[in-house]
This record gives C-alpha cells, sequence and structure tokens, in this order.
C-alpha cells in the first residue's frame, strides 16, 4: 500500500527557510582546537628552553658555591613547577570528548591559571629561591642594595607575570566568549 502524501511538499517548505548568516562546521571548532594546541605546544616550548637556561645558570652557581641545599632545592622545585606546567598545558582527554567541550574544557582551566593559578605553579620554586637570598645576604660583604638585587629582579618578574597573566585572561575570556557563541549556534 503506498503512503499518501497529501500536503505542501516538504522540499518546499526547506526551501523557503532562511538560511543562517555564519553556519558553524566542525571544521571551524577543530580549528580552533589545533590553534589552541598550536600555542600550547609553542608556550610549553619556551617554558621548556627558559628553565633549562636557568637550570645551568643555578647549576653553574651551584656548582661555584658547592651549596647541596640549594642545588636540591632548585632541582626538586624545576621540576615539579615543568610537571604543574606540562598538566596544565595539555590536560587529559577523553577520547569520547567532543572537540568542541575539551576546548572549552581547557580554556576554562587556563583562565583559572592566569586569574591566580600562576602563583601556584612557581611556589615549588620559593624554598629555593629564599635560600639563595638567605645565602647571598649572609655571604657576602657588599652593601645592602647589592645584596638585595636578587630579590628586587623576582619582584620585578613577579609584577611583570601577574600584569601579563591579567592582559592573557582578558584574551583567554574573549575566546571563551566566541567558542559559546560557535557552540550555542
Amino acid at each position: 500500500m503506498a503512503a499518501d502524501l497529501s500536503g505542501p511538499d516538504p522540499k518546499a517548505l526547506w526551501k523557503d527557510q532562511d538560511q543562517e548568516a555564519d553556519p558553524v562546521t566542525l571544521v571551524q571548532i577543530h580549528a580552533l582546537v589545533r590553534r589552541n594546541d598550536a600555542r600550547a605546544k609553542r608556550t610549553a616550548i619556551a617554558l621548556a628552553v627558559a628553565l633549562v637556561l636557568i637550570g645551568a645558570v643555578g647549576a653553574e652557581a651551584f656548582a661555584a658555591r658547592h651549596d647541596l641545599t640549594m642545588a636540591i632545592l632548585f632541582l626538586g622545585g624545576e621540576l615539579t613547577t615543568c610537571y604543574l606546567v606540562y598538566r596544565l598545558m595539555f590536560p587529559p582527554r577523553d577520547p569520547a570528548e567532543p572537540a568542541g567541550a575539551y576546548l572549552r574544557r581547557r580554556l576554562q582551566l587556563r583562565l583559572a591559571h592566569l586569574q591566580g593559578g600562576w602563583v601556584w605553579v612557581l611556589l615549588p620554586l620559593a624554598p629555593c629561591v629564599i635560600w639563595v637570598n638567605y645565602v647571598m645576604y649572609q655571604r657576602h660583604q657588599a652593601p645592602l642594595m647589592t645584596r638585595l638585587y636578587p630579590l628586587i629582579i623576582i619582584v620585578i618578574g613577579i609584577v611583570y607575570t601577574a600584569f601579563r597573566a591579567g592582559r592573557r585572561a582578558r584574551q583567554v575570556r574573549a575566546e571563551l566568549e566566541e567558542l559559546d557563541k560557535l557552540l550555542k549556534r
């Protein structure tokens, strides 16, 4: 028995519908994920290079002073910081998780990191920094300002990092809003 299809033609109904101005495709979402991954890889490489350079300078300083405590604190702090940065940059992904959800989770994690979480990532380096400043203050007979230079440089670095984190947090928040708009379409 043949089905009776009386009424308006479905094709005609769909032809009269307005098309979306900017249709979101899976390709766009995957492009956002790839762009985010590329940025994370570049950042991880830059951090690794910076930590290797800092490690080389620190190793030279520790070798000259024969200070085992300083070397252990520095090595432990640097390894812990590297681990925390790696976990932040490359969070685990469930294979069944959609690309958009993964990118959103990743951006939220980065935003939380930029809004104060960066302090926790650098915290494992604090014992070494305190020890280095203590040793420099005790062993040098130089004027007080000369002995405080490392501490002043660290404070300037922290202020610069906080300023940059705030600026980058605004950018990540804008990316998150853009992604939310794309996913709601």
